[in-house]
């Protein structure tokens, strides 16, 4: 299954993004350079339009990664438990960008299913295994298409 934005999906993701505050964005469990690239590409795109953004990871990027412009803004929540269920709690918009399933965020899976904000999906794995407000899936990308 592909689900891609239509021009009523790019309409509703611009709305959410206009009226959002406080941005978090999330990645899956063992953070590669797809997600890590995604998320922190996402996060400076929104910060350079006034947005407050939180990059939360369920635990530790490679060291590898952490030479990458931004990365020491990235909170694990392995190391920061309590602050990032409180950036989830608090956020208005969560963006759940390279995982098709939220199981795949391990341990923030509950805290992300409680929050009553908006959720957005990008990704370019099959399937999407959960609803969200507005997803994006293309599994012929070979990343996240953001």
């Amino acid at each position: 299954m592909s689900v891609t934005f239509d021009k009523d999906s790019i309409a509703r993701f611009r709305d959410l993004v206009a009226d959002a505050r406080r941005i978090v964005i999330t990645c899956h469990l063992a953070p590669d350079g797809d997600a890590i690239g995604s998320s922190l590409a996402m996060a400076h795109l929104l910060r350079g339009m006034g947005k407050s953004v939180r990059v939360l990871t369920p635990d530790e990027m490679p060291h590898a990664l952490k030479m990458l412009p931004g990365t020491k803004s990235v909170m694990a929540w392995s190391s920061f438990g309590a602050h990032a269920e409180r950036s989830v709690a608090d956020a208005d918009l969560i963006l759940c960008l390279d995982y098709n399933a939220l199981y795949r965020t391990s341990r923030l899976e509950p805290f992300l299913r409680a929050s009553q904000a908006p959720k957005v999906l990008i990704d370019h794995h099959k399937e999407p295994r959960w609803r969200s407000h507005i997803p994006t899936c293309r599994p012929r990308a070979s990343s996240a298409p953001c």
